[in-house]
């Protein structure tokens, strides 16, 4: 795991960790009202394309666990979007747990997508903003050393 200081949007990588929860609206969208999640429905709602409602269908159909999600025609910076849960609802404190597992779960699709054949999908640099900390209300000085032994170098986890 590398660290890195900056603002995700501004940066270059394959792929972006969106970090969320996993509550449903009644009518099928994602609750992604804060941070990371909020700004992701700024860039990538374009069109007819809301991921809200494309994230809130696949985590209706499997539950929280980590997918990566084909950009949409939007600036192009990143290959993927990750759907990265830190918590169940939006009105709960994060999941050490949860993080933890979505670590593990984030390792597991990145070697699975990088032993395909298909060299152009390849994920050699992922950022994932600090999980847990802000919105989630824990401490990093308790998820680092939580999540150091999981991830390797592939994940740069940024500070805004």
């Amino acid at each position: 795991m590398l660290e890195a200081r900056g603002n995700v949007w501004d940066m270059h990588a394959d792929a972006l960790c969106i970090l969320t929860n996993a509550a449903v609206r009644t009518d099928g969208t994602l609750i992604m009202g804060g941070g990371v999640a909020r700004e992701a429905c700024k860039h990538a709602n374009v069109g007819n394309f809301r991921l809200d409602a494309e994230w809130g269908q696949i985590v209706t159909r499997f539950g929280p666990h980590v997918f990566f999600s084909v950009v949409p025609p939007l600036e192009r910076q990143f290959k993927w979007l990750v759907f990265f849960p830190t918590k169940l609802t939006p009105w709960e404190d994060s999941s050490l747990e949860l993080i933890q597992r979505s670590c593990q779960e984030l390792m597991d699709k990145m070697d699975s997508i990088n032993r395909s054949r298909h060299e152009e999908n390849r994920v050699q640099k992922v950022l994932l903003p600090r999980p847990g900390v802000g919105l989630g209300r824990l401490s990093w000085m308790d998820v680092k050393p939580a999540i150091q032994e999981i991830l390797d170098d592939t994940v740069v986890v940024v500070t805004f």
